[in-house]
């Protein structure tokens, strides 16, 4: 039961100014305008009030735009497509040049490519190529070692066959011919001799002693 002191009337007459004030109407601010009563007091007899009330209706909005309004409205509708519009085929242009343009790189790109796998090519074989002509020249060179070589050793031998002949031929012009055996006037080739051990070596020639003419006699008569 509600406290005596707060009457029903106290209540819908605050609820009632609170509505007109555009204040919403609640326990608490019922109970702020009375300045006394208890919620549960002030809570009954405003469900008592509420139920009283006609019940709320939204406000018919008219949504129906005059010619001039709606013409305009449009008209910014289809500038902002149109600006819109206008953006977008920008940047499909934009991508598009920069598709071209990036094809266009790419084609370079790869006959660049093209161009130095060539190239490589080019310098594998020229590699391959040169690489022939070292081995030829270096069997050349080592055929021309051994060559020299064999020619070196030639003329040293015959160098040194050409020395024993001349000595020994300084040594048959300087000896008497009586002297010199009949292999000495016509020797035969050695292997390096000494023509010192030549002229020891060569045997001796016997001198025979002069014979005596026979005289005459002297008569003794």
């Amino acid at each position: 039961m509600a406290r005596t002191g707060i009457t029903y009337d106290m209540v819908a007459e605050a609820a009632e100014a609170l509505k007109i004030e555009g204040i919403t109407v609640t326990q608490r601010s019922v109970r702020e305008r009375l300045g006394t009563g208890s919620m549960g007091t002030i809570g009954d007899l405003l469900r008592t009030w509420n139920s009283q009330q006609p019940p709320k209706t939204e406000p018919v909005v008219n949504t129906t735009l005059s010619p001039t309004i709606a013409t305009a409205i449009e008209g910014e509708i289809v500038k902002r497509v149109d600006a819109v519009i206008s953006t977008k085929n920008a940047e499909i242009k934009a991508l598009t040049d920069n598709n071209d343009a990036w094809d266009m790189e790419n084609k370079a790109l790869r006959e660049e490519i093209s161009d130095l796998t060539a190239q490589v090519q080019e310098l594998e074989g020229e590699c391959q190529r040169r690489e022939g002509e070292r081995r030829t020249q270096a069997e050349y060179i080592h055929k021309l070692e051994a060559e020299l070589v064999t020619e070196r050793n030639q003329r040293i031998e015959a160098e040194k066959e050409a020395a024993h002949h001349k000595a020994l031929t300084e040594v048959l012009k300087s000896a008497p011919p009586a002297q010199l055996a009949p292999s000495v006037a016509h020797p035969e080739p050695v292997a390096d001799p000494e023509p010192e051990a030549t002229l020891e070596e060569a045997p001796e020639e016997p001198v025979a002693p002069p014979k005596k003419k026979p005289g005459r006699k002297k008569s003794t008569a």
